[in-house]
């Protein structure tokens, strides 16, 4: 077997309880889509009964909107007129892509030059 960080035996079993403050979900399994964050649109979040819950992103994750200069990029990288036009979205609107955790793994062990490969 290779040395080096990929090969250092088994895996680590760990007990920790984490505390989950926060379970809203912006990246996971079938997250294949941008979203903008922190716009004037409420997000949903889960119904309750006959009403319904919002929450915000409280995150510093994505890319900051920003300017009208970055704004008409995100509109072209995206290719949707939406994201210049848009009255919802601000300067302080955030958009996360590259939102499925498989996809970034695997995007993050080629960038870092890993020669791990995640399990899918």
């Amino acid at each position: 077997m290779p040395a080096g960080p990929a090969h250092q035996g088994p895996a680590t079993v760990s007990n920790v309880s984490l505390r989950v403050t926060r379970p809203q979900i912006y990246y996971g399994e079938v997250a294949n889509e941008y979203v903008f964050v922190g716009t004037r649109q409420r997000e949903f979040d889960h119904p309750s009964g006959e009403a319904n819950v919002y929450a915000a992103y409280g995150d510093t994750g994505g890319i900051r909107v920003g300017n009208l200069w970055r704004r008409l990029r995100l509109s072209v990288r995206f290719g949707s007129s939406k994201v210049l036009l848009s009255q919802d979205i601000t300067n302080d609107s955030r958009v996360l892509y590259y939102r499925d955790i498989a996809a970034r793994a695997r995007k993050a062990c080629r960038s870092s030059g890993s020669i791990a490969t995640p399990i899918s």
